[in-house]
């Protein structure tokens, strides 16, 4: 469903990565939670927001292992290297190692945002 207004590119990625700015932008701009289901930004544009806004990419990655039990589920983990991989039926699956963030944060976000 495309929202009835286009948010700016700017707040469609805020809204994405901070949760709680998504509810004071919902307000501003009177639109319902749609409005941040059908965003319009790439993942290069927001790998690039999330360059001038580091404060945001902690949230997506993990300094622990995660729980191996937990079924599909996409994992960015750092040790020594960013680790990107799912998590399918207890085994890592397709684990790809960057050593700059914002290229594993770019294939962590490969299914969620695809580019044009």
């Amino acid at each position: 469903m495309k929202p009835d207004k286009q948010l700016p590119i700017e707040d469609q990625m805020l809204g994405f990565v901070d949760k709680a700015k998504r509810q004071q932008l919902i307000a501003k701009y009177n639109v319902d939670s749609a409005a941040f289901e059908q965003f319009a930004f790439t993942r290069s544009q927001l790998i690039d927001f999330l360059r001038t806004h580091p404060q945001y990419t902690d949230q997506y990655v993990s300094v622990t292992p995660p729980v191996l039990t937990m079924h599909d589920v996409q994992v960015l983990e750092r040790r020594r290297h960013y680790h990107v991989y799912w998590v399918d039926r207890g085994r890592k699956r397709d684990e790809k190692v960057f050593e700059d963030l914002f290229e594993a944060l770019n294939a962590y976000f490969v299914g969620e945002i695809p580019e044009p």
